[in-house]
């Protein structure tokens, strides 16, 4: 697993008093985190012996978290661990979790799915957006499938259940697959933060809820991949996140 840690436009982890900026553009500090998918194969097979065609997102799963626009390295990291993209699974909208997902789509005529409707505004300004931070290549788009509370998607045969969980952006999904106890959660939560708010329709209060109401439930052995950062499970972010450790948010089963 090749990763490297991501504080970049729109998604770094909330700070202290939930306001703290980059002050300068943050795309430049911005390095793309390419997943090698041998952890997740491992768990695959051992849940039921699954083959390798993976139905995949640019976002959520070979090339778990990249910026915007960086599909080249997508590109070689698909090529380099033979897997076969059949679809793009986005948690949100922000650019560096969707500004190379048009391009995605046309290269491996592929569906592009999630996230909510909530985050199309964010999909509509990936153009601006990647001018303003003298970024290339991101494309405004609309998705083939928007994603609902309640749906699912399926990566052969594994069922992913979806649950909004809106705060870091109204429209951040999560993908939740029961059998494996494990979840890929984008920017809602992380190893000791969680995803920051300060953003167009963001919202603090409303990131704690999700988090408590709808991840925790889940159980404590649950283990996540975020959008940034090593993965961790929520137990452990129960006891030790700053933000959303039951001692913090009174949260209890």
């Amino acid at each position: 697993m090749l990763t490297a840690k991501a504080n970049g436009y729109p998604d770094k982890p909330s700070s202290t008093n939930n306001r703290q900026v980059a002050n300068s553009s943050p795309l430049k500090q911005h390095n793309a985190d390419i997943y090698e998918p041998r952890r997740f194969k491992r768990q695959v097979q051992t849940a039921g012996g699954s083959s390798h065609r993976f139905s995949t997102a640019c976002d959520d799963l070979l090339a778990h978290r990249y910026p915007g626009g960086d599909v080249d390295r997508i590109k070689q990291a698909i090529q380099q661990h033979g897997v076969t993209i059949t679809a793009i699974w986005l948690t949100h909208g922000h650019i560096d979790h969707a500004g190379g997902a048009a391009e995605c789509r046309r290269t491996y005529d592929c569906e592009i799915i999630g996230p909510h409707p909530d985050d199309q505004f964010w999909l509509d300004d990936l153009e601006k957006t990647a001018s303003n931070y003298g970024m290339a290549g991101a494309e405004n788009f609309t998705p083939d499938t928007y994603l609902y509370d309640g749906d699912s998607v399926s990566l052969e045969d594994l069922e992913f259940q979806i649950l909004h969980c809106p705060g870091h952006s109204p429209g951040s999904v999560v993908f939740y697959n029961q059998a494996l106890s494990f979840a890929f959660v984008g920017d809602v939560v992380f190893q000791g933060s969680i995803g920051r708010t300060d953003l167009p329709q963001g919202n603090h209060q409303q990131l704690i809820d999700s988090i408590t109401r709808k991840l925790w439930p889940l159980g404590s052995d649950i283990q996540f991949f975020p959008g940034h950062g090593p993965g961790s499970s929520f137990a452990v972010e129960r006891e030790n996140n700053g933000f959303v450790a039951d001692s913090v948010t009174g949260y209890s089963d």
